[in-house]
């Protein structure tokens, strides 16, 4: 009796100290008492209407004269980020004969299907020595993706602009540009990764681009 005794008493204990926390949280104000336990659909109803279109072309994306990256993520879009979301979504436009150079999604697989041009694609594979590299060229209506987590990049080999959309499983994808992160290890660490000179490795990275990493390059 006595440790039925007890356990009841604590129990009663907990829910009475649950209540009293909620009843605090709901005087504090009701972001407090709202989120992060609410269901899917009342989440969905703190949205207006509007927060589930995405105009694409109208977000201010990121341009070079080699390509233009308009990115919708959790940010900036809230819808994207609801537990029966989670996803986010790119608009990636490239000059005929450009590239998007080798980089990484470190949180998200991503779905690529090419609208217009024909798009040359690649992914290392990991492990391996060396590590396999899969290509594939897409005529436009093609699909193709990437792993989470694996070095990928593109290049447009038609005569006209290439147009894509890149579709992630994380509304937080992340995106990390390969030969940057290389050039910002310490010391001659670029150097041996790369495999050339200190000097070599420095003349390298004084040109490596940032996101989006795109640049010129001759058309196959």
């Amino acid at each position: 009796m006595g440790f039925f005794a007890s356990t009841t008493a604590a129990a009663g204990a907990l829910a009475l100290a649950v209540a009293t926390t909620a009843d605090a949280m709901a005087a504090r104000g009701p972001s407090l008492a709202a989120s992060p336990f609410q269901s899917t659909a009342a989440l969905r109803g703190l949205l207006q209407d509007s927060d589930f279109a995405i105009n694409l072309p109208a977000i201010d994306g990121i341009s070079s004269d080699a390509g233009t990256i308009r990115p919708a993520f959790v940010g900036a879009f809230p819808a994207l980020g609801l537990p029966d979301v989670q996803m986010s979504v790119a608009a990636v436009q490239l000059a005929a004969g450009a590239f998007n150079q080798p980089h990484v999604h470190p949180r998200g697989t991503e779905l690529l299907v090419l609208i217009k041009g024909t798009l040359e694609v690649f992914f290392i594979e990991d492990g391996g020595a060396p590590p396999r590299v899969v290509t594939n060229t897409l005529p436009a209506g093609a699909a193709t993706v990437f792993g989470i987590g694996l070095v990928h990049g593109e290049r447009c080999v038609s005569d006209t602009p290439c147009e894509f959309m890149a579709v992630f499983n994380n509304p937080d994808a992340g995106s990390a540009s390969a030969v940057p992160a290389v050039c910002g290890l310490p010391g001659a660490v670029p150097a041996v990764a790369l495999g050339v000179s200190r000097r070599v490795a420095d003349q390298v990275c004084a040109g490596a681009p940032g996101l989006p990493a795109f640049a010129r390059g001759r058309r196959a």
